[in-house]
């Protein structure tokens, strides 16, 4: 889905506010029906006489409302929370970090399933904030993860690696890789990705196992020649 300029193009408070919108809607979705529910129950119940007509209006006017605005706040609340475990399930497979910033737009679009818009919200965000390399690595992680999309999750990892002039992703980003290569068949990527491993963790456990792979792999592609 296509944007223009002018809708990409927010400051930081806009996408706070947008990501504000869409959990009032999602309130909204809740709390309407049940309260016309509930707002019916009152109706039918009064009409019958089982309930008198001040609990009929009791129920119209403070239970209903109340009922259903609890409801859709505790959804709200448990949404959210299942949001959270999704991408710290999906980032945590791959060496992610802690939290370092609130992506609300994009989680609550990720736990209704909405993969392909949760992407289109993190390229958008990335539009108007180009250096924030934890969202290229959530957008990268869900090319790689439920998008399938590897060639777009490649480029993005070895786009990062490059602006993280300081290393701060290096572990993160060589994990993801060397998941990304062995998933899709890919072995001499994979080789190349083991062999830069051991070469800057020489002299560690993790280096020696990397390296140990590398000639594993070596020589299955040896004997399958």
């Amino acid at each position: 889905m296509k944007r223009s300029a002018a809708q990409v193009t927010k400051s930081p408070g806009q996408f706070r506010d947008s990501g504000g919108l869409v959990d009032r809607v999602q309130r909204m979705r809740i709390y309407i029906p049940l309260y016309l529910m509930l707002l019916l129950a009152a109706l039918v119940l009064g009409s019958q006489g089982v309930i008198t007509s001040r609990e009929k209006w009791l129920g119209i006017l403070v239970l209903a409302p109340a009922t259903s605005w609890l409801a859709a706040h505790c959804y709200d609340w448990i949404a959210s929370a299942a949001a959270r475990g999704l991408m710290g399930s999906i980032f945590s497979a791959r060496g992610g970090d802690p939290y370092t910033r609130q992506y609300s737009e994009q989680e609550a679009l990720l736990v209704r399933g909405e993969v392909a818009q949760a992407m289109d919200s993190y390229r958008s965000h990335l539009v108007a904030f180009p250096d924030d390399l934890e969202a290229r690595l959530r957008l990268a992680a869900l090319y790689a993860g439920p998008a399938t999309m590897v060639d777009a999750a490649e480029r993005l990892y070895l786009e990062v690696r490059t602006r993280d002039t300081r290393g701060m992703h290096e572990a993160r980003i060589s994990n993801a890789l060397m998941d990304l290569y062995q998933s899709s068949g890919r072995r001499s990527r994979l080789k190349a990705e083991l062999a830069r491993f051991a070469r800057i963790h020489h002299g560690t456990v993790a280096g020696r196992q990397a390296r140990d792979r590398v000639r594993q792999l070596a020589e299955e592609d040896i004997s399958v020649d």
